[in-house]
């Protein structure tokens, strides 16, 4: 495990900005910075991919990395990534909603983006929100404290 210093758009909080990473290979092409991503159902543990399952378990962590600029940020299916699996990350998280700090998130019904904690029992919490915001109508980045707590059903 190596621990490296993550850059950022601006967002996070001035402080410890460290986070603990892992490497894995894509499995689909929807993956781009800040996508939350789970382990793909194969054989190949170095393998993930984003879920449109709202509460998911078996999360991994957070992109870290940039995709391809020439691809609306997004990775080509078998790209190789930088998986955050703790430390303050900026996370892609649903548009149109109030976050307050301290919100806890879980995946959402979108590919790779992350919503504040609902229902859902049994889901596993990717972590919680580090800044007081009002998100766009689209998807947006925004300063998450990744502490990922794995919950049984």
């Amino acid at each position: 495990m190596e621990i490296q210093m993550a850059a950022d758009i601006g967002l996070m909080p001035q402080g410890n900005r460290s986070i603990s990473f892992s490497t894995y290979n894509t499995t689909d092409a929807l993956c781009k910075k800040g996508s939350v991503v789970v382990s793909s159902a194969t054989s190949d543990s170095s393998a993930c991919k984003t879920t449109t399952s709202a509460g998911a378990n078996a999360v991994l962590g957070v992109i870290v990395d940039q995709g391809d600029p020439n691809n609306s940020g997004l990775f080509a299916s078998g790209s190789q990534v930088s998986v955050a699996e703790a430390g303050e990350v900026e996370i892609l998280v649903l548009g149109g909603v109030t976050y307050a700090v301290g919100d806890i998130l879980v995946t959402s019904t979108t590919a790779g983006v992350a919503k504040k904690i609902a229902a859902e029992a049994t889901a596993d919490q990717i972590g919680s929100v580090r800044q007081a915001i009002t998100t766009g109508a689209s998807p947006q980045l925004i300063s998450c404290w990744l502490n990922i707590v794995k919950r049984a059903a």
